[in-house]
C-alpha cells in the first residue's frame, strides 16, 4: 500500500519501507531511545554532525524548529502551554511599569499543570507556601522550571512524558485563579521566553479540585 499512497499525495522525497518485524533489533540502530513506538522522527544533518530524534507526534511549527536547528538557523521553540485554556499575564499591572522578567506567568480557570517536556524530575522544593518542579530534558541541557504549585505528583527522580499531568497551580495573590510561573534555563543562564514561544492548550480538560478542598458531609447514625 505504501507506494500507492506515496504516488497518490504526490511526495517527491526518498522513502524506505523497513521489512523488519523485530523492533528490538532496528530501535537502538535508529537511536537508543526509541521504544519503537510510532510516529517516530530523526533529523540528521552530516555537514555537521547533527542529529535529533523525537517519538510522538509533533506540531508543524515543532518540525519547522527542529529543521532550522538542523540547518543551523534560529528556532523559536513553540511549547504547548503548561495549563488549559492558558493566557499570559503581562508583566506589570495595575499601572505599574512594565518589567522584564526570566520567567513567564499562565493564568487558568484549570490549575491543571502539565509538562511540556519528556524528561527527569531533579527537583522539588517547597518554598514558602508553594512548591517547585525543576524537570531536565533527555539531553541534560535545560531545565525547565514550574513554580507556584500548590502541590504536585511527582518526585525527584521521576521520569515524566510530554502532556503529563505534575501537579496543580495555587491562586495568584488576588485570589482570581490560579497562576503558573514558568523558567527556562541552562547550566549558566535563564532563557527569556514570551507568549509567541506558547501555544494554547485546549484538548486536555481535568475538574480541577485543587483551589477549593471539597469536604464530604459527616453522616451522623443514631443508635437506639
Amino acid at each position: 500500500k505504501l507506494p500507492a499512497f506515496i504516488k497518490k499525495n504526490n511526495y517527491k522525497t526518498n522513502h524506505v519501507w523497513l521489512n523488519e518485524t523485530n523492533a528490538d533489533h532496528f530501535c537502538p540502530m535508529i537511536d537508543n531511545k526509541w521504544s519503537g513506538a510510532i510516529p517516530a522522527t530523526i533529523i540528521v544533518n552530516n555537514q555537521t554532525g547533527y542529529s535529533n530524534f523525537t517519538e510522538g507526534e509533533m506540531s508543524a511549527e515543532e518540525f519547522e524548529s527542529m529543521v532550522k536547528e538542523a540547518i543551523g538557523g534560529q528556532a523559536m521553540h513553540k511549547y504547548v502551554a503548561p495549563m488549559n485554556d492558558a493566557e499570559v499575564v503581562p508583566a506589570g499591572t495595575s499601572g505599574a511599569a512594565i518589567v522584564q522578567t526570566e520567567y513567564i506567568k499562565f493564568k487558568s480557570s484549570d490549575s491543571s499543570v502539565y509538562s511540556i517536556v519528556n524528561g527527569k524530575v531533579v527537583m522539588v522544593a517547597r518554598i514558602d507556601d508553594m512548591k517547585v518542579v525543576i524537570v531536565t530534558d533527555e539531553e541534560n541541557k535545560l531545565f525547565y522550571t514550574y513554580s507556584n504549585l500548590g502541590s504536585t505528583v511527582i518526585k525527584k527522580g521521576d521520569l515524566v512524558k510530554k502532556d503529563q499531568l505534575i501537579g496543580y497551580a495555587t491562586l495568584d495573590l488576588d485570589g482570581n485563579g490560579p497562576i503558573c510561573e514558568f523558567y527556562l534555563s541552562n547550566v549558566k543562564e535563564n532563557l527569556l521566553l514570551t507568549k509567541e514561544n506558547f501555544t494554547a492548550r485546549k484538548d486536555k480538560r481535568h475538574e480541577d479540585h485543587s483551589i477549593d478542598p471539597v469536604i464530604a458531609p459527616m453522616k451522623i447514625q443514631k443508635n437506639n
